[in-house]
């Protein structure tokens, strides 16, 4: 019998703590248990190198910087980090990645767009999808029909940036402009052609973005006269 190294992909909570050591990063639950963990996928035995890797430190510090956790001084609690045992329990035609959950990120996303996903769901042809890439720390939200991608959104994990890029017909509608100019003073925003790029932001900009992209598909995309009963 040979066995296959299993990652399970896990959602580390408020409260818990992560242990960046020499010897690997640690997460401690509040439960006081110990798993060892890794923030990047690692390539296989004969993946070509085009540079150097992401460290998991870099990954936190990342992290750190745009508020999604915060630095302490140390473990309050003798530890031992060896207690990590082995996950013995393989799934039967198991992938190489067990998902066992969306990145908080991903449900941040999700919930922030109801008025969007209503305005496409009456429509036969227009769907909306999100997808969570955990190795490109990225979540993205698209918009298509069956001629076309309408608009997508990604959201950089690690420094909370966000781009929206539409598609030629949507862009037509001036929705680039139209949620640009939505933005407070002061917010980093640029236009470039059919691409808004957004500087670190919140679930209201998730939820201002949404509104402006829900308008414009039932104003100019997809009129009363054409939506299916």
């Amino acid at each position: 019998m040979l066995l296959r190294l299993v990652k399970e992909a896990v959602l580390a909570k408020r409260g818990d703590e992560i242990h960046a050591l020499v010897g690997g990063c640690f997460l401690v639950t509040k439960e006081g248990h110990i798993s060892e963990f890794s923030l990047r996928m690692r390539g296989g035995a004969f993946e070509r190198s085009y540079g150097g890797f992401t460290r998991d430190q870099d990954i936190l510090a990342s992290f750190a910087k745009v508020g999604r956790m915060s630095e302490i001084e140390g473990p309050t609690q003798r530890l031992d980090y060896r207690q990590n045992p082995a996950n013995e329990q393989f799934e039967h035609l198991h992938n190489e990645v067990i998902w066992t959950e969306h990145s908080s990120l991903f449900n941040e996303m999700k919930s922030a767009f109801p008025a969007s996903v209503s305005a496409f769901r009456d429509h036969a042809t227009a769907k909306v999808t999100i997808a969570d890439f955990a190795e490109r720390r990225e979540v993205t939200v698209t918009a298509r029909d069956e001629r076309e991608l309408l608009w997508t959104l990604s959201c950089d994990e690690l420094d909370g940036r966000m781009k929206l890029h539409t598609g030629k017909r949507f862009n037509e509608t001036g929705i680039v402009q139209t949620v640009a100019d939505s933005f407070t003073p002061g917010r980093q925003v640029t236009v470039s052609g059919e691409t808004l790029y957004i500087g670190p932001g919140s679930t209201n900009v998730l939820s201002n973005i949404d509104s402006h992209l829900a308008m414009a598909a039932e104003e100019h995309l997809f009129p009363s006269d054409t939506m299916t009963p």
